[in-house]
């Protein structure tokens, strides 16, 4: 049932999320995460050319001149290395065959799961010629190149830009177009994902439409006043070629940009020779009259001015526009100043050859991947997650995994794209590990609430807090219906009990059993043990089962070292508390227990004694509770050894014999040979005097003196064990299994 519900949960995330691959999600999301890319300068100068394209009229009538045609002339005429146009001035495309290397463009690949007739070059019918096609496919995506029956087009803008970089031939593949040291990646519709610079309009470099009218303006100006000095035959004698004809020519051949561009500076260096001041001596020297000499003075004059503010300003555009790439742009009553982000909706197109220049020239470029790689990448972080979590059982670990993974995938995409500027979509993994953690979760937290009541219906009793989170972690790993584990019993009872009970009422006698149980409880959960059930004055409890510890009978002895410090502080309170108004908070029932105790001179002495073995054990009850319980007799052993310790009139720790070998290592032991005593008690017997760590030389001495003993009283030398055991008891007079054994072997004798 859980792996059909995680395999389901694993499907339905995936199916939903897929629906994102039809969507224009993820190349919004691209655009959005481009803003975060650092810009790069291209090796090439971009200017914009603002162009009017109205119609002419009075008011403008240099309108016609200042066409698209001729403001290209223009600016190539100062050096531009290329210059680019909108293509609904003229066409679309241009015929790339030249270029285009034959031997690299596949049109069909072939994998093992599938057989996809690769779409890298958009080829139509007869019926439709390239001024037909339609390029823009959005916003963020443009097709720089196509083919149509074998022919091979490229976006205008995309031409004149292999024009400028002046290459032999491209290469064309089904995920790229390679300029040689540029590769522009494409999607898998064969498209280029345009990356859009974050510049405001005030930021690029650009050049005004009255700029370039005003020196189309200024140069006919100044031919024209050529032409009246040719008319006067001021160029009748020159020993140079005559420079106006060179500037009709270069007009005539505007066509062939490389001639009249030569023809032009060959008319500005005549003209800066002729009116150097050498033309005009020899001119003045043969004029007729006064009146021929100051027409010859005035011409002079204004063709210098002229000349001179031509030369001014054709410096200024020269370093303008030299070794640019130039972009004629349309102004079609664009009213805003700047360019809106590429995520808006009104995005100026007449910008976009722009763009296209920019990625080029700088190579920044953004390879958006194939969909399917995204879908991929989201069916494997699924399945880890699956695989994971089907092992989580704690609701805040698998949330905890959940944003780790998101998080990690996350970082993955962003270091992908911004060091290798390769968006890999997002939308379809972050969606499904999202909807997928979100019903693993959901389903998770009714599972651990549906776990925590079992287990309050089973556990009518005392137990840990971290024991519970395992049993609820793995509830398959215990065996709460009954199990055979090796485990230690530690059980407990408070010394002279049937006196003191004796001392107290129903309530008071409550009262105190309850604060003392409440100290009792807390160490033994704090040593990872279990409450096996309370018996009037006893407790008894269980370290090893049903959770496994490897250390129980270690947590056991430390847990009864605790109580020991329990019984002594006990002690002092009820001493305190009785010799002082009731405090604040503390029923009346026992505060009248703590009088009672304080007055009739009783102490709180802990009896206590630990079994290891292999014990039985299982939850047992009804349908209204159930409680885990020992299932053998087990406990009534753990008791034999408190009471076997008892008898001795000790009030020390005693364990059974596997207990010993548990322990030896830590703890310095002394054995209890009960079976010289009453010869029923077969089994072994020990006392903890104390700690290895104590590393307390007496207390080691004192331990082998009386180990000496027994062994002496087992070989039957019962003299000789008497005499040491006296000595023993003279160095230590209160040990009173010491007296207990010299009264016993008194007897005897």
């Amino acid at each position: 049932m859980k792996k059909s519900f995680f395999a389901f949960a694993f499907i339905l995330s995936l199916g939903l999320s897929s629906l994102f691959l039809f969507s224009s999600a993820d190349s919004k999301l691209s655009l959005f995460m481009q803003n975060f890319l650092p810009e790069r300068e291209p090796s090439v100068p971009l200017v914009l050319v603002n162009v009017k394209l109205e119609a002419p009229s009075k008011d403008s009538p240099f309108i016609d001149f200042l066409s698209v045609e001729k403001a290209e002339r223009i600016v190539r005429e100062f050096g531009a290395s290329g210059v680019s146009r909108e293509s609904d001035f003229e066409k679309d495309f241009e015929n790339i065959d030249s270029l285009v290397e034959k031997n690299n463009v596949k049109s069909q690949k072939t994998s093992f799961f599938f057989n996809i007739k690769e779409r890298f070059l958009k080829d139509f019918s007869d019926t439709k010629s390239p001024a037909e096609y339609n390029p823009y496919l959005s916003k963020q995506r443009r097709h720089l190149v196509y083919k149509k029956n074998d022919g091979y087009y490229a976006d205008l803008t995309f031409f004149r830009v292999l024009q400028s970089l002046k290459l032999p031939e491209i290469q064309i593949t089904n995920s790229s177009i390679n300029l040689g040291k540029i590769e522009i990646p494409r999607a898998e519709d064969g498209s280029v994902v345009l990356k859009f610079p974050k510049k405001s309009w005030h930021e690029f470099k650009s050049i005004q439409a009255d700029e370039l009218y005003d020196f189309s303006e200024l140069e006919m100006n100044f031919r024209s006043c050529l032409e009246i000095i040719s008319q006067r035959g001021l160029f009748g004698e020159l020993n140079s070629e005559n420079p106006l004809p060179l500037f009709d020519e270069a007009l005539e051949c505007q066509d062939d940009f490389g001639k009249s561009i030569s023809l032009k500076n060959k008319f500005y260096v005549l003209m800066a020779d002729y009116l150097s001041g050498k033309q005009e001596r020899i001119l003045l020297e043969a004029a007729a009259d006064e009146e021929e000499s100051s027409f010859i003075k005035d011409s002079f004059g204004l063709c210098r001015n002229l000349f001179s503010e031509l030369e001014t300003r054709r410096a200024k555009l020269r370093e303008q526009l030299a070794g640019s790439f130039c972009l004629l742009v349309a102004d079609y009553g664009l009213k805003t100043d700047f360019i809106p982000s590429p995520s808006e909706k009104h995005f100026p197109e007449n910008l976009v050859p722009y763009v296209i220049a920019n990625m080029i020239f700088s190579a920044d470029f953004v390879d958006l991947l194939h969909p399917f790689f995204s879908f991929a990448v989201a069916l494997v972080l699924c399945l880890i997650f699956v695989l994971v979590a089907y092992r989580i059982k704690r609701n805040l670990i698998m949330l905890f995994l959940s944003i780790i993974l998101l998080l990690l995938s996350v970082s993955a995409f962003v270091f992908l794209f911004l060091y290798f500027r390769i968006f890999a979509g997002l939308a379809v993994p972050l969606s499904s590990l999202v909807l997928l953690s979100l019903i693993l979760n959901i389903k998770c937290r009714k599972k651990n609430a549906s776990d925590r009541n079992f287990f309050a219906a089973h556990f009518q009793q005392g137990i840990s807090e971290s024991s519970l989170k395992k049993i609820i972690s793995a509830p398959a790993d215990f065996a709460l219906d009954g199990h055979k584990s090796d485990a230690t019993i530690l059980a407990l009872s408070i010394a002279g009990f049937r006196d003191i009970k004796k001392l107290f009422n129903e309530n008071q006698l409550c009262a105190f059993l309850n604060h003392y149980f409440d100290k009792i409880t807390l160490l033994i959960l704090e040593g990872g043990g279990i409450v096996e059930s309370y018996r009037n004055d006893r407790i008894l409890s269980i370290f090893g089962s049903p959770v496994p510890l490897e250390d129980h009978c270690i947590k056991a002895v430390k847990t009864a070292f605790e109580i020991k410090k329990i019984d002594l502080a006990l002690n002092q309170e009820i001493s305190l508390y009785s010799a002082s108004p009731k405090p604040d908070g503390m029923s009346d029932d026992l505060y009248t227990a703590f009088f009672i105790l304080n007055h009739n001179e009783k102490k709180i002495l802990s009896r206590v004694g630990i079994y290891s073995a292999e014990i039985s054990a299982g939850c047992i009850g009804s349908s209204a509770g159930k409680s885990f319980r020992i299932l053998d007799d087990s406990w009534k052993y753990a008791f034999r050894v408190k009471k076997a310790g008892s008898q001795c009139d000790a009030s020390g720790i005693f364990v059974n014999g596997s207990a010993s070998d548990y322990i030896r290592d830590f703890y310095i032991l002394r054995s209890i040979p009960l079976k010289f005593v009453k010869p029923e008690e077969t089994s072994d017997l020990y006392e903890i005097l104390g700690s290895r760590d104590d590393d307390d030389d007496k207390l080691w001495n004192y331990a082998n003196f009386w180990n000496q003993a027994v062994a002496l009283l087992e070989k039957g030398e019962s003299e000789k064990a008497l005499a040491v055991f006296e000595k023993l008891s003279e160095g230590r007079p209160n040990d009173k299994v010491a007296r207990y054994f010299i009264k016993f072997l008194s007897e005897v004798k």
